[in-house]
């Protein structure tokens, strides 16, 4: 009752006084405008962001009163300055914010789903700044975790515009082929199709990666906890852009050419790309973004003569009304391409390894057809404010994709059809609460529920001709997969501050899923932080501690239920249990300066639960072969993660080295078994691991005859020697009859392969305050891995120039 009086007093007391405006220009101390940078009054609900040319207006202030107004940018000190509103005046506060790696009171929401300093986060967090992104684009998940992320391992794309789903965090965990059913991935608090429900899931083929405005990584099940299932290893949000406040529209353009070597037809494949976007606001509360991405790719490999053709399209606008901000967000994308002939490779090895007993059919391997899908999207936010200290939040959304597979061979008659639908609703709420205790002692509170809903349907089948339109009655043995969980998780975090320097996080998550097992029950996922603020010399220091028990994949339907194919018979399982981690990291972060930032991480995780097919339970008198999904199997996975930033006058140094320690631990049933060879007996380092991973990024800031100017990058990544399977020598123990075959667990198949380094160039110039020339070079040295695959080896080297255009 004294809250709502004081409440009710505060506002009638405002809507008497008189008000006046703020505005003013951010920029750092290089001279550059800062757009997107959070302009607020203390203790008020009021403030703004900054639109392209660093400009903000804040209105409705109430007058002859005395202030405080702080200004935010990623990468750059806080400054607050104080102010003094008289009636009848507007003032003009701008800000020049001095550039500094110390990023101890930047907000990330990751690992909390609310706003929090990174003083206080337990765990590290990666941030990926709008300037980042500007010196180096990211167009796919695998180039957010190769080289910007300690830890992260991606393999290299094979195809243009693909999306690069192979990747892990820390070594990863499952061993039953996906890589990515670990890390969590979201788009505005929606979060996406992952592993549970599809097979390659990422961002390339809905997502302009010039709409991204941020994104944020959390390694590990320590800082992942209050996300649930499918987040064993990370989480990774992404945030788009916004409009901004100014009335004035602006409109962005981009022209670009690719070329990429293609030796395997020796030549070259062409590209092209162009995007529009246009941002703006009709008054300093209500802001609009929206725009296209058109995308057209030659094949690097022999093909049915189909492009590689995508377009992606979003929108959304974000409104503040009094207390409450509502942002809306949409995007659509379609894609289509043909088929390759990706047994090029393998017919190249036929010839010269004499494989005289390869199939027959490798020789008319290229199939007419294609696959196209359709992938909308759609995300509801809205926030409202109590008081400075007391919000509530809800998010409402979906990810979807419609995929459809023709494929018929000019010999036969028959056409392999394939359609999929895949959906994920979203919905999660939760407040956040901050409250001063005393002088030193300080509470925050988050705490909320997480629902989705998953469904995938699968139609498959094959039919006597070609058409564009089918009925259920036109398939030669038609199979319907309709499977969907439901997915249920209340969670609470309390971090409790002393002197703005010592933190303990206390955390816990309970959920529900419908995949989780018959008798399983609810999963409880608790986590434990600290973290300390020390200064030593004019050394910062923040040394940090975390526990999570939180890591969790529930098995998927195909794994827990009867299934039956025309050669196998899956008995199901109903007491199959979902894949588990835990662990522990230690770290500190050293600040010296503002110029000089080093973070170090010791990580100890272990994987529990391993989901993998058990045929020992074959029946062999009878037709089929019998088989059951169950729990089984450990990996220990550990290591060190240690980050760098050194800025240098006009020049950023950014690097990463991680060494990586993953090894089977103990197995029920694997180990010991003699079919298997010592394949997974304990200790035992795991295939397609690598022992290190690192990344050195050089970047120069082009003074320029603008205010812009230009940068210079140079990007090497560094990829460390695994283990893997020599796959020509097991091809040609299968076809070279003079070659005795090896067995697919024998040690005599295992190679080390040797570490590489990949280097990508970028330059960008502008040449007036309105138009941009770039150039960048991926894969400069054409390195070609084929660890993973020796019939599609990576993506050769690609050269993309063109222009941004602002108006």
């Amino acid at each position: 009752m004294k809250f709502n009086l004081y409440l009710f007093l505060s506002i009638v007391s405002i809507s008497f006084s008189q008000i006046t405006s703020i505005s003013g220009v951010v920029k750092n101390d290089r001279g550059e405008l800062l757009a997107g940078t959070n302009v607020f009054i203390e203790g008020t609900l009021l403030g703004a962001a900054t639109d392209i040319s660093g400009k903000y207006t804040i209105e409705k202030i109430p007058s002859d009163k005395t202030y405080k107004i702080t200004a935010m940018y990623i990468g750059h000190r806080t400054m607050t300055k104080e102010i003094e509103t008289k009636q009848g005046q507007s003032l003009t506060v701008d800000f020049e914010l001095v550039l500094s790696l110390v990023d101890l009171d930047e907000v990330v929401v990751a690992a909390s789903f609310s706003e929090r300093k990174k003083r206080a986060q337990a765990s590290p967090v990666t941030i990926i700044s709008q300037d980042d992104l500007r010196r180096l684009p990211v167009r796919s998940i695998d180039e957010i975790l190769n080289g910007k992320v300690p830890g992260g391992f991606a393999n290299l794309p094979h195809r243009p515009g693909q999306n690069n789903y192979a990747f892990t965090m820390r070594g990863g965990t499952s061993g039953q082929g996906r890589p990515l059913g670990d890390v969590k991935i979201y788009i505005d608090g929606i979060e996406l199709l992952g592993f549970d429900m599809q097979s390659e899931p990422g961002i390339a083929d809905f997502i302009d990666p010039s709409d991204i405005e941020r994104i944020e990584v959390v390694r590990g099940p320590m800082g992942s906890t209050l996300h649930g299932s499918n987040a064993q290893s990370g989480i990774i949000q992404i945030f788009t852009k916004k409009g901004s406040n100014s009335n004035k529209t602006r409109m962005k353009v981009k022209l670009a050419q690719k070329i990429t070597e293609a030796p395997i037809l020796n030549g070259k494949a062409r590209g092209q790309e162009a995007s529009f976007s246009m941002s703006g606001g009709s008054s300093s509360n209500v802001s609009y973004n929206l725009g296209f991405n058109n995308s057209t790719d030659e094949e690097v490999m022999p093909s049915n003569g189909k492009d590689i053709e995508q377009l992606k399209t979003h929108g959304s606008i974000n409104a503040r009304i009094g207390a409450t901000v509502i942002d809306v967000k949409t995007y659509h994308s379609w894609g289509q391409q043909g088929f390759i002939s990706n047994l090029y490779h393998l017919l190249e090895y036929k010839e010269n390894r004499s494989w005289t007993e390869a199939p027959d059919h490798w020789d008319d391997s290229l199939s007419n057809g294609g696959t196209s899908y359709y992938k909308p999207g759609f995300s509801l936010n809205i926030t409202h404010s109590f008081t400075p200290d007391w919000y509530q939040s809800l998010v409402i959304g979906n990810d979807s994709k419609r995929f459809l597979y023709k494929k018929y061979n000019s010999t036969s008659s028959g056409q392999a059809y394939l359609t999929q639908n895949w959906n994920r609703y979203t919905l999660n709420y939760f407040w956040h609460f901050k409250k001063r205790m005393s002088n030193s002692m300080n509470i925050d509170l988050t705490t909320g529920t997480q629902r989705t809903v998953s469904n995938h349907v699968r139609l498959s089948g094959s039919v006597d001709e070609v058409k564009d339109q089918y009925y259920y009655e036109d398939f030669d043995n038609a199979k319907i997969v309709d499977q969907s969980n439901k997915n249920s998780g209340y969670y609470a975090e309390l971090v409790a501050g002393y002197n703005d320097r010592m933190f303990l996080t206390l955390g816990e998550r309970m959920e529900e899923n419908e995949y989780f097992g018959k008798d399983y029950g609810t999963h409880y996922s608790p986590r434990i932080g600290f973290s300390y603020i020390s200064e030593i010399g004019g050394v910062l220091f923040k040394s940090r501690a975390a526990w999570g028990s939180g890591g969790i994949n529930p098995p998927q339907a195909m794994q827990a239920l009867p299934s039956e194919s025309s050669t196998s018979k899956n008995i199901g399982n109903p007491d199959l249990r979902p894949e588990r981690q835990s662990g522990y990291e230690l770290g500190g972060d050293f600040y010296f300066g503002d110029n000089y930032f080093v973070e170090v991480t010791y990580f100890d995780q272990l994987f529990l639960d391993g989901i993998s097919s058990d045929r020992s339970i074959d029946d062999l008198y009878t037709p089929k072969e019998e088989y059951q999904y169950v729990n089984l199997g450990q990996i220990v996975n550990k290591g060190w993660e240690i980050a760098t930033k050194i800025r240098l006058g006009p020049i950023d140094i950014s690097g990463n080295y991680s060494i990586l320690d993953s090894r089977w631990g103990e197995d029920t049933l694997r180990q010991g078994d003699p079919s298997f060879e010592g394949f997974y007996d304990k200790g035992t380092r795991r295939n397609d691991v690598p022992e290190s991973t690192g990344n050195l990024s050089f970047s120069y800031s082009i003074p320029g005859y603008n205010s812009k100017g230009g940068s210079a990058v140079i990007d090497l990544n560094y990829i460390g020697k695994k283990k893997g399977r020599d796959w020509l020598l097991y091809y040609d123990g299968i076809y070279n009859p003079d070659i005795p075959s090896i067995s697919y667990y024998s040690k005599d198949l295992i190679k080390v392969y040797d570490p590489f380094t990949s280097i990508r160039l970028r330059f960008n110039y502008w040449v007036t305050n309105k138009v941009s020339v770039f150039m960048d070079i991926r894969n400069l040295t054409g390195y070609s891995d084929i660890s993973r695959s020796i019939t599609e080896p990576a993506l050769g080297k690609q050269i993309i120039i063109g222009l941004d255009l602002e108006i």
